[in-house]
């Protein structure tokens, strides 16, 4: 899968409208609990749309 295609759209309350959104070229890695997008961990739970 070409990372690059992918986005992914996440819960920040102190964002304005309260979320973000990455383009998979962002995301660094995949872990466990978390991904890392640049120097931030993102909880799983926190993703409104891929």
């Amino acid at each position: 899968m070409d990372n690059v295609l992918c986005k992914v759209t996440y819960l920040d309350r102190g964002a304005e409208g309260d979320s973000i959104e990455v383009i998979g070229d962002e995301i660094a890695e995949l872990g466990r609990p978390v991904f890392e997008v640049r120097v931030f961990m993102i909880s799983y739970h926190r993703i409104i749309l891929i």
